[in-house]
């Protein structure tokens, strides 16, 4: 047996209540905190002259990362214009592709996100966000029509005003699969429950029957009105709620900047330590899925289940998004020279830990079209051994040598 072959089963028992608390699968809302508590560098202290620069040049990434998905979300605004404008396959089919090109330049952020888990009094309102961006699982009858229920959800419930303070209210209000906000409800709304929702659900409604006068219908209440609403101002939204993060993380720079560089160190691992345990739970959710799968309309595990049933466009958010994950955890975190990952990485497995993450990239590209395929397994040896190189253990040999590099 591999070393790590039986990761998912150990995880189990050994991090269990941390499992719970922390799921790629699940971006549940935060709890809220009362106070910002700077970490303690509880490692020894790193003497490399880089990492005051490198620990800068991290925050630098991260705040290009915001601003590329910003930019792509106001792209995907237009899209969505565009479908209202003039309901088509054309511009449907463009909108799902803004949808998933934004999607995936968010996933780029998500580790970065973590730092929320680490340090929740400096970095919560980091989570607040996010629950509102990008929460999910979603329960799709709280939004739309789903399977037999034809008159479910938001769209169909006239008694509930289409209203940012509306939306904002409703959102996780009750379970947090209750999502009104963010990346997943707008997912709903441009494929449906099988990937296939058609265009016309996105024509306007501009004559009541005779039924509907009756019953005191608007126009306005009409379905297919409220849809169109309704997408647009939770497009809007979702840009609003982007430009807050990014913000957000504008206003954290000097909170960062006054910890010690030992200290921002040590909050990346402990990002990337989150960021590993939740995929793992991730990975050990669709082997569960597929090795029993549920009765019913239980959606699969997978972080898109609506998006990634568009198989014939193309549409694996899926793959896709863990692999923007994998760029990210990359660039900023294993990267040995213009990175962290020579603090982040004990030298002697750095190498061997960066290829097999490299691997396991390639991977989730070539199974796009047939997610999760053998990823389940074939991701357990690389998040295993990542896992291992960011224990406490590993940590206390990491940062000590000086290498000779030059400064970006």
């Amino acid at each position: 047996m591999r070393p790590h072959q039986s990761i998912f089963r150990k995880l189990h028992l050994a991090t269990m209540p941390l499992l719970l608390a922390l799921a790629v699968t699940s971006c549940e809302k935060p709890d809220p905190v009362e106070q910002a508590t700077p970490p303690v560098d509880a490692f020894p202290e790193i003497t490399d002259p880089a990492v005051d620069a490198l620990t800068q040049q991290a925050w630098s990434i991260s705040a290009e990362l915001l601003d590329e998905s910003l930019a792509s979300t106001q792209t995907f605004n237009t899209a969505i214009a565009s479908l209202l404008t003039s309901p088509s396959e054309e511009t449907l089919k463009a909108a799902r592709s803004a949808w998933v090109t934004a999607h995936n330049a968010f996933q780029k952020t998500i580790i970065l996100l973590m730092l929320a888990d680490t340090n929740p009094g400096l970095f919560g309102r980091l989570a607040d966000l996010q629950f509102a961006i990008d929460a999910h699982p979603i329960q799709p009858g709280f939004i739309d029509y789903f399977s037999v229920y034809t008159h479910s959800g938001i769209v169909n419930d006239i008694a509930m005003p289409l209203t940012a303070d509306a939306l904002r209210q409703q959102h996780g209000l009750t379970d947090n699969a209750d999502v009104s906000l963010g990346f997943h409800a707008l997912e709903y709304l441009l494929w449906g429950e099988k990937g296939d929702r058609p265009h016309s659900d996105f024509e306007a409604t501009e004559e009541l029957t005779q039924a509907q006068r009756t019953a005191g219908l608007r126009i306005i209440d009409l379905p297919n009105n409220r849809r169109r609403t309704l997408a647009q101002l939770l497009t809007n939204l979702l840009e609003d709620d982007l430009v807050a993060l990014r913000q957000q993380w504008g206003n954290l720079k000097s909170h960062y900047l006054s910890i010690t560089p030992t200290g921002r160190v040590q909050l990346w691992r402990s990002a990337t330590h989150s960021w590993v345990i939740s995929t793992i739970k991730q990975f050990d959710a669709y082997s569960a899925y597929i090795n029993n799968p549920p009765e019913g309309d239980e959606p699969a595990p997978w972080h898109s289940p609506f998006a990634d049933n568009l198989n014939t466009h193309s549409v694996q958010a899926n793959a896709q998004a863990l692999s923007a994950q994998l760029e990210t955890l990359n660039t900023i975190l294993l990267n040995t020279d213009q990175g962290l990952g020579r603090w982040t990485l004990p030298e002697e497995q750095r190498d061997s830990v960066i290829t097999s993450l490299a691997t396991l990239k390639t991977n989730v590209e070539q199974q796009e079209g047939n997610w999760p395929g053998g990823l389940t397994e074939s991701s357990e040896e690389p998040l295993g051994m990542l896992l291992d190189v960011l224990s406490d253990e590993a940590w206390q040999s990491v940062g000590q040598s000086e290498p000779d590099i030059d400064l970006p």
